[in-house]
């Protein structure tokens, strides 16, 4: 049995903290052209607005989502894989005409903060198509060349480093942006702490989150599943972490497919996202086991060349499959019982690895996936186990009483989270082990178990 000793770093003093709120976040991103359809797929790259974004929204607050990322907000083109992207960058600080008026980017906020979400949105930092105006009005802000076809910023050029951090405080103190995903890479760490420090001044602390490297978090901190959690915890020690599930880089070199990464597993998504101590960041669509639907002009190539492409970015969300098919919509509920059991715990089942601990289990017989236990030593212990299998799991788990702050206590309540039902126990049963049995991970209700204990 591997038992956590806290070892935890402490942040640069030159970094402004991440905002309290990071703790509960669960993190949904969408391109908003096609998130909603209210026109089909409408010029070929979609056809959804920031009004029909916002139309969407009280769904995604019942889900459970606490931030959005908005995959695309500002003028741009369809430079990459034929389709319409925020990544191939024209203006910042003008909304695209496709998604609606600045005025409808504003009420998309004013709504998401009505409804308890967050809103992050896409800052593509290496620069602008080489057809933006602001190459021809600021020649000297950029390098003589660029990457993937565009032109790259001069980092070290005063007036563009002013008017970087003059217009993306503004997002935050004029619009009420929450955060920012940074595209890429940061390129230069100093204007984000000048944002950072900005907002902090202005009574709105923001999150800064990089797609490869991190700040306050970091997109990419973790994907895949891991086995076993408690060891990932042993091993990584920030304060905070994201598991991205599905990653929306998926298939763009490819053709049409089905790129998302949860297929529809009850045992992925709570054993290895939303009990863990990380923060899940979940793809459009596969909170109900959607099959990717891509919209008509994504291309395989890089430069939109080539057939169909398979990009995961440039899909369509079919809603449909959710109103029409009975599996996927016991999917969508489980999904939202695992959420509402991480809301409801939330004193223990939150992202900020400096409140509580977490350990591995030892289970009979030795399974597939290591059973683990969330825990405010003497005060709280959640245990999570999971079944990734088509059949039924039994197990017993022995608790480390003495780790967990519960030797010479008693009598405990358990609450089985997840399946319902209470019962009163003594240390002894305890010490002696608590038998599972999950059902398989295909089946409603299934894939899971969810132990609450405390004293009685």
């Amino acid at each position: 049995m591997r038992c956590h000793v806290t070892t935890l770093p402490i942040e640069d003093p030159k970094r402004v903290a991440a905002p309290e709120w990071t703790r509960d976040l669960v993190i949904y991103e969408l391109n908003p052209r096609g998130f909603t359809s209210p026109d089909g797929a409408g010029d070929g790259h979609g056809s959804g607005t920031f009004r029909s974004t916002a139309e969407r929204l009280p769904y995604l607050a019942d889900l459970g989502v606490t931030a959005i990322w908005l995959a695309g907000f500002h003028e741009a083109t369809a430079h990459f894989y034929g389709i319409w992207s925020t990544y191939a960058a024209s203006r910042f600080d003008r909304v695209d005409p496709a998604l609606g008026t600045m005025e409808d980017f504003d009420q998309l906020i004013r709504t998401a903060h009505r409804h308890g979400i967050k809103v992050l949105v896409d800052v593509i930092a290496h620069g602008v198509l080489r057809t933006s105006a602001l190459v021809a009005e600021h020649p000297d802000w950029f390098l003589p060349d660029g990457t993937w076809g565009m032109r790259d910023f001069d980092y070290a050029h005063p007036e563009f480093r002013a008017w970087w951090i003059d217009l993306w405080s503004s997002y935050v103190t004029e619009h009420g942006v929450d955060g920012f995903r940074v595209d890429v890479d940061m390129y230069d760490v100093t204007v984000w702490d000048e944002i950072a420090r900005r907002a902090e001044s202005a009574g709105h602390p923001i999150l800064i989150m990089p797609e490869n490297g991190r700040y306050h978090v970091g997109q990419r901190d973790w994907s895949g599943f891991s086995p076993d959690i408690a060891a990932e915890w042993n091993a990584n020690r920030h304060r905070f972490t994201t598991h991205q599930i599905s990653c929306h880089d998926e298939g763009w070199s490819d053709g049409p497919g089905s790129y998302y990464a949860l297929h529809g597993s009850r045992a992925r998504f709570g054993y290895s996202a939303a009990f863990s101590h990380r923060i899940p960041l979940i793809f459009a669509g596969e909170e109900f086991d959607a099959t990717q639907v891509n919209l008509p002009a994504v291309r395989r190539g890089l430069f939109g060349a080539g057939g169909p492409g398979g990009w995961l970015y440039g899909c369509q969300v079919p809603w449909r499959q959710l109103e029409e098919d009975p599996a996927r919509r016991a999917f969508h509920t489980d999904v939202r019982r695992i959420l509402a059991i991480r809301r409801e715990h939330r004193d223990v089942l939150n992202a900020d690895r400096w409140v509580n601990d977490m350990v591995s289990l030892a289970a009979d017989p030795a399974v597939t996936l290591v059973p683990y236990a969330r825990f405010r030593a003497g005060e709280k212990t959640i245990v999570v186990a999971g079944n990734e299998a088509p059949e039924p799991l039994s197990l017993r788990v022995r608790l480390p009483l003495d780790v967990l702050g519960l030797t010479g206590r008693g009598p405990f309540q358990v609450v089985d989270a997840w399946n319902g039902g209470t019962s009163i126990v003594d240390e002894r049963a305890l010490s002696d082990g608590i038998a599972l049995t999950l059902g398989p991970d295909t089946a409603p209700g299934g894939g899971l178990a969810v132990l609450v204990i405390t004293l009685a």
